[in-house]
């Protein structure tokens, strides 16, 4: 059983449309108005509510469409500067194409070319496998917490999770330190890292000390084989439906489509919604053909 999460955007919108009218009404009250006053600051109240909202939820789309544009300038100089902000798209192979991948069972080369979506779907699916109730994030940023896991009858979220579908860069400290961030502001004692990839030693050490269970790409392979065979199967045939090698829009949620650099001719994934949503995957590992 999975739960959806509201769209990031909507989100910030009504927490800000929240704030603006938990301030607002208290002030109305608060000032020496007369009835008339009072009743149209009350009328006025609503709408600059719902304006704030929606400067909010603008403000981040605005700032998380900088950060893609800012993460992906530069080609070849911006992948080999920071490998934890590119090593999430690396996971391509040129062409994305599937006809000459065994989809018939599960296997390392397999995991690896599961998009980045496809891949947190998979993971949502083996820890419903297990018996909890799942809660995948919506598109956007993430604040380091892909899934959400809940106990039978929990209130709140029992253990969080971050997924990386990576292939080319071990997982390093920093996202396991950001998981621990989300982890001590959400106030849940336990985390749970996925990867298609492997962890360094420094992660390890984080992880042990900080109650984060670490599942690589072998290990996450090794649990799903020690599923039910009827559940392992049903997780193959759900991560292999459709389109599973095409990345999609972190922003948007829709398939990227292949495009070229009209200044170098480099192939490169961009979002269909642009110039509205400005998502670009770079690199040589995934360029499209």
């Amino acid at each position: 059983m999975a739960r959806r999460t509201t769209h990031p955007l909507v989100r910030r919108f009504e927490l800000a449309a929240a704030a603006a009218a938990g301030v607002g009404l208290p002030l109305v009250f608060a000032l020496p108005l007369s009835l008339k006053a009072r009743f149209y600051a009350l009328a006025a109240l609503f709408p600059l509510a719902l304006a704030v909202g929606a400067a909010a939820a603008w403000w981040k789309k605005r700032r998380d469409s900088a950060s893609g544009r800012e993460i992906f300038r530069g080609g070849e100089a911006a992948l080999a500067s920071d490998p934890d902000l590119v090593a999430p798209w690396r996971h391509l192979h040129p062409g994305a194409d599937a006809s000459q991948l065994d989809t018939g069972r599960w296997s390392p080369e397999l995991l690896k070319r599961l998009e980045w979506r496809r891949f947190e779907e998979l993971c949502a699916a083996y820890f419903d496998a297990l018996g909890f109730v799942t809660e995948m994030n919506g598109f956007g940023s993430d604040g380091g917490i892909d899934i959400r896991l809940y106990s039978e009858n929990s209130p709140g979220p029992a253990i969080l999770v971050q997924c990386k579908a990576w292939n080319v860069y071990n997982v390093g400290i920093r996202p396991v330190r950001e998981l621990l961030g989300a982890m001590t502001e959400a106030g849940v004692a336990e985390g749970c890292f996925v990867t298609s990839a492997r962890f360094t030693v420094e992660a390890r050490a984080l992880a042990e000390k900080n109650n984060i269970i670490l599942i690589d790409g072998q290990d996450l392979l090794a649990k799903i084989a020690d599923l039910a065979p009827e559940k392992s199967a049903a997780l193959l045939a759900r991560a292999v439906a459709g389109d599973f090698i095409t990345p999609t829009c972190p922003s948007c949620g829709v398939k990227m489509t292949a495009r070229s650099s009209t200044q170098y001719g480099r192939r490169y994934w961009g979002c269909p919604n642009y110039p509205r949503c400005s998502q670009t995957f770079f690199g040589t590992a995934n360029a499209p053909a």
